[in-house]
């Protein structure tokens, strides 16, 4: 979720100097700067479409599946120093 906010904050800052860019004299010099802002559109759409729902979920599970997976890395790494494996390694 943190680099797709990044990727977006990058396509948004440098935004008008792309469509400055795509923007070519005469009549229809605007369709190359309507067609960078609807793929633009389509992009932010399907990943809003492909997000999770999270109004209903309580605040305390939101990390859940992240801590759940963290606390069984720990107690594998545990399980291997103590057994005298090398650290890092996931059997």
């Amino acid at each position: 979720m943190a680099l797709g906010n990044q990727l977006g904050l990058v396509l948004a800052g440098f935004g008008p100097m792309i469509a400055g860019m795509l923007l070519t004299p005469g009549a229809a010099g605007w369709v190359p700067v309507a067609v960078f802002g609807t793929v633009c559109m389509l992009i932010a759409a399907f990943s809003v479409f492909r997000s999770r729902e999270t109004f209903k979920t309580p605040i305390e599970e939101l990390g859940a599946p992240y801590l759940t997976g963290t606390a069984r890395r720990r107690e594998t790494l545990e399980e291997q120093k103590t057994a005298g494996q090398p650290a890092g390694r996931l059997r």
